[in-house]
């Protein structure tokens, strides 16, 4: 993914983002194959740091007066970039990645398409384990 897709704020300037990204390939440099993420690794780490959201807003503008928003989103600390990175890679390049706060990056997905056909997909696929242990503990 290229480094100008991410947004930046003042707190988190581009070099700092650029700087995350060289300590990444500096780690992997003797590296000869490119890093894959596995399925079931993806659908682990989002169902320990992942979230689908769901947020109803008023919206005057609306026919109904609301807005409806999905999104699926991972936030992590902003030395964790290069992970976020390969996971938007491993989900076909769908999805942003954004600064949040001083010190996290989030990776969102907010696109019903992508979302109904890319994220939805690999959880039907590979599916999380968290919402089943608390549907099994009710």
């Amino acid at each position: 993914m290229p480094l100008k897709s991410i947004k930046t704020t003042d707190s988190c300037p581009s070099s700092t983002i650029k700087s995350l990204h060289s300590s990444f390939k500096e780690l992997y440099k003797d590296r000869k194959a490119p890093v894959i993420l596995n399925a079931y690794f993806v659908t682990g780490f989002a169902d320990a740091e992942g979230s689908f959201v769901i947020i109803i807003r008023k919206n005057p503008k609306s026919k109904i007066g609301w807005k409806v928003e999905t999104r699926f989103q991972i936030s992590l600390h902003q030395k964790d970039l290069a992970l976020l990175e390969l996971i938007r890679k491993f989900f076909n390049g769908v999805g942003t990645i954004h600064k949040q706060g001083k010190d996290y990056v989030e990776y969102r997905v907010t696109s019903i398409q992508d979302l109904i056909n890319v994220i939805i997909p690999h959880f039907d696929k590979f599916p999380l384990i968290t919402l089943l242990n608390f549907l099994n503990w009710l």
